[in-house]
Formats: C-alpha cells, structure tokens, sequence
C-alpha cells in the first residue's frame, strides 16, 4: 500500500481512483470524512505506483481551453471549506435529531431530512432518521442529483458502515463496517462493477492485514495478501480456485525479495526464486 496523490477535495480522490481502477490498478481512498485533512489516494500494489503517478498526472494537467479553467474553477468553490462546514451542519444537525428520537416525537417509521450545501436549488445531502435513534446520512457527492454514499449510525451516532458508489452508476460497488472505535474493521468491494464482490479486506484496529481477491469471478479468493504494520509482507496464488496454494511470493520493505512454486501441486514448494533490489531473478533453486 502506497500514497500516490494528495487530492484537494474527496470528488477528485474518487474520481481519480475510479481512474486508475478502469486501467486494472487496484486504489483506494483515505481519509475522505476528515474535515482536517485532505483525502489521499493509495495504490495497493506498490508495483503500480509509477504507472499510476504518471496516469493521475496526465489527468491532473492544467486545462487547455478557457471553457475547462472555467469547470475547474467552479468545482473549486467546493473545496475544503465546504466539506468543513458539511461535517460540522452534519454533527448539529444528528445532535438535534437524535435528541428528537430519545424524546419519543418520532414514531419507527423513517424520517428524512435534507440540505442544498451547494445552493443550486437541489438537495445534495439527505438525512433519514428513525424512531429507535439509529439513522443514515446520504450524499451526493458528485452533484449530479443522484445518491453516492450512504452512512449508517447506531443510537449513540456511531458510524457502523459507510457504503459508496465511486463509478456513479447508481449502484453500491463498496461496503465498509467499523468498529465500536470507529475503526475500519473490514471491508468489500466490486472492483470490475459487475454487482459482485470480488475484493475483501480485514483490519486489526484500524490498520489493514489482509486482502482476498477473487480475480475470475467465480465466486471464490484465489488470491491473498497479508501486511504487517501497513507493509505488504506476502501474496499466494491459487491458480484452479480449489483452496491449494501453488505460489507464494515474500516481500520485505515492500519490495518482492523471493517466490515459490508448487508446480506439482502436492503441497511442497519446490522451487524457489530469489530476486534482487529491483525483482531481477538472481537465483532459481529447485528441490
């Protein structure tokens, strides 16, 4: 895992990594909800990290005409102030309702609430509380009408799960669920935006330790990542989806130092291939 971009505002970091994710590099984005910190973009395989600085500076050029500075500069007005001032509108705004809840002027059904941040004369961020003090926020992030993050809180305004839709496509394609720390606790993901999940990632307080992949489709992993303290430290390959790994490859620094492979797949690994500085072969042994 690698950050690649500081983006000014969490529409670009979106847009940037749906980006990247239409070229085959898996990307994720960080710290989009803190209204002290820009979002940043990070790759998940560090092998990727050139040919994605180099896609997001391609994007990320000056405009050419005067019709896009124009775009640019609208978009702008947006930015870290307005989401600033959302959070801040969104944590009034749950104080007071969930006062309402606790007070029993609600009943169970679900009762929305919403707000224009962009004075356009079009709602852009919607809250639908319920009569037991849970509640989501929804927003539109992109303002093109159309919802594209939903954000579940339990009674005591704890977030709980966070779901988006980054392609804009009307369409979940991401589910995140925390813990009572409001940590990352795991997460899922439809990386090809085919309605299926095909990537799952598990935290251990908040810091990442494992990915499984399903590459084909089929409905099961056939590929798995592991981190220590936030570095990549090993992936295996399961190449006929059956469970049996028929490779593994180490990493130490984030830099791939050794592979094996069991050709026979008999459970032994008899072939080793060690690599150097920059994943050059530099010795093959075989059992």
């Amino acid at each position: 895992m690698k950050k690649v971009f500081d983006a000014n505002d969490r529409v670009e970091a979106q847009m940037l990594v749906q980006a990247l994710m239409e070229r085959g590099i898996r990307a994720e984005v960080r710290g989009e909800f803190d209204p002290f910190e820009k979002p940043t973009v990070w790759v998940t395989n560090d092998e990727t990290y050139d040919r994605a600085a180099a896609i997001i500076a391609e994007i990320e050029k000056p405009p050419d005409s005067p019709e896009q500075q124009s775009a640019v500069a609208f978009r702008k007005t947006f930015k870290p102030g307005f989401w600033s001032g959302l959070f801040l509108g969104l944590v009034l705004g749950a104080g007071l309702f969930y006062g309402l809840n606790k007070a029993n002027v609600f009943s169970d059904n679900v009762f929305p609430s919403e707000w224009d941040n962009t004075e356009d004369g079009k709602a852009d961020c919607w809250r639908e509380t319920r009569g037991d003090g849970t509640y989501t926020d929804i927003y539109d992030a992109n303002f093109d009408g159309q919802a594209d993050t939903w954000q579940y809180y339990n009674q005591e305004s704890k977030i709980q799960k966070s779901v988006y839709d980054s392609n804009y496509d009307s369409k979940p394609d991401s589910w995140t669920f925390y813990d009572d720390r409001f940590l990352v606790e795991h997460s899922e993901s439809d990386f090809n935006f085919n309605g299926k999940v095909d990537c799952w990632s598990y935290s251990r307080n908040g810091c990442l330790i494992e990915e499984r992949y399903d590459n084909d489709e089929d409905g099961r992993v056939d590929e798995w990542t592991f981190f220590e303290e936030a570095k990549l430290i090993e992936r295996r390959w399961s190449f006929l989806n059956d469970g049996a790994i028929d490779k593994r490859a180490y990493y130490k620094n984030n830099r791939k130092y050794k592979e094996v492979y069991d050709r026979n797949r008999d459970g032994t690994f008899e072939e080793t291939v060690l690599l150097d500085e920059f994943e050059r072969v530099i010795k093959k042994k075989t059992k």
